[in-house]
């Protein structure tokens, strides 16, 4: 039998390119996020296909408020920093239907979380142009400051 240490040890993304079994890009995120959608009982509809997927991770910023999307690393992991990024950035449009490439859009965390269930699409549309007005205001503030 196997310690614990040499069968973690089997697991890791470098040995799972050694033995031929790697991941594809981004297939982490995708089966997250396709998880998150039928766990807690939310039983949402996920009909999103993983080179579907691909075309939301090359848009790079929000379609609500134009802040940039940082997209977790293609094979996970933490970035040069250090730092861990994850999230799968897709919001539905419209909440009482599931996840289709007609229903979702690329969101940032914030926006995300703002819209929640609370929001309609139209609402927020109005709130992200608010946020992306406010964000360039504060850029011309700071640029034109002596």
């Amino acid at each position: 039998m196997k310690s614990r240490t040499a069968y973690v040890g089997e697991k890791t993304f470098s040995n799972r390119i050694r033995k031929g079994f790697a991941r594809r890009p981004w297939e982490y995120i995708f089966n997250s996020a396709r998880y998150a959608a039928t766990r807690d009982n939310r039983n949402y509809n996920w009909g999103i296909t993983y080179e579907e997927f691909l075309k939301f991770v090359e848009q790079k910023i929000c379609h609500y408020c134009g802040d940039n999307i940082p997209w977790p690393l293609p094979h996970g992991g933490r970035d040069a920093l250090g730092n861990y990024r994850s999230g799968h950035h897709l919001d539905r449009k419209d909440n009482a239907k599931g996840y289709s490439v007609r229903n979702c859009v690329v969101a940032c965390a914030c926006c995300n979380r703002t819209k929640g269930n609370m929001l309609s699409y139209e609402e927020m549309l109005v709130i992200g142009k608010m946020r992306r007005d406010k964000r360039e205001n504060a850029r011309a503030e700071t640029t034109c400051a002596v």
